[in-house]
């Protein structure tokens, strides 16, 4: 599976491997080298190129946001050289510019759960605003104010959907300057886009996006505004 540059620059991918805890290996190509990251649950077990290894050459691949770089997913390396937790080099070295982690808490309501997650560092990119609408809860907005936004089924997730045909961690949907992205994080029943089976791509006005029994539209405000990294609570 490709992360496209199209989508995801180098840092943006480093960190979501962090948060979706996934085991592969991300390579970045550059005009210099190739380099190759192995992560395993969130954090790094083995960095190199052809010219060095380790926490050195996770640096230099992050300050490569304009190189090409895949994701080849279940790939182990040889030996494990280093333990490096994503969540807290990302931290450290301030690289998670438009994407928060902390911990979280939630704002509850009977079949869709938003989390709110503490004020992190202020982005100073402008993005559109997006919201979700539930077609059967037409009263209620899903405001999409954080950088990386996670849908399923489970309590750590962005997003809940309490469904049984919705995967533990569905679709992961992106907050960048050229619009909302998502992606299927290769749940059981997939994402359908206006009534048609998606992988991945950007979304538009007026999309109608559907996870298990779940139908949400996609609205885009005219307005702009920065992001903070907060997530918003949701309304009754």
């Amino acid at each position: 599976m490709y992360l496209t540059r199209q989508l995801f620059n180098p840092e943006e991918a480093f960190v979501r491997l962090g948060q979706l805890r996934e085991t592969g290996c991300l390579v970045i190509i550059s005009a210099e080298m190739t380099m190759r990251i192995f992560v395993e649950s969130g954090c790094v077990v083995d960095a190199h190129s052809e010219k060095g290894t380790g926490e050195e050459v996770l640096d230099l691949a992050l300050s490569r946001p304009e190189a090409s770089h895949m994701w080849m997913p279940d790939v182990r390396p040889t030996k494990k050289t280093m333990n490096i937790n994503i969540a807290a080099h990302v931290l450290k070295n301030s690289i998670a510019r438009d994407i928060h982690l902390a911990r979280t808490g939630k704002v509850q309501l009977p079949d869709i759960i938003h989390v709110d997650t503490p004020p992190g560092k202020t982005s100073k990119k402008e993005y559109a605003t997006y919201y979700l609408v539930a077609t059967d809860r037409p009263g209620e907005k899903l405001l999409i104010n954080k950088p990386t936004v996670i849908v399923g089924r489970d309590s750590s997730c962005d997003i809940v959907l309490n469904n049984i045909d919705v995967s533990r961690r569905h679709c992961l949907m992106q907050l960048v300057p050229r619009g909302l992205s998502f992606r299927d994080l290769d749940s059981t029943n997939g994402v359908t886009v206006n009534g048609f089976p998606a992988k991945e791509g950007f979304l538009n006005n007026g999309d109608v996006l559907k996870f298990g029994g779940y139908i949400l539209e996609v609205h885009r405000d005219k307005s702009s505004r920065k992001i903070a990294g907060a997530s918003p609570e949701l309304k009754s």
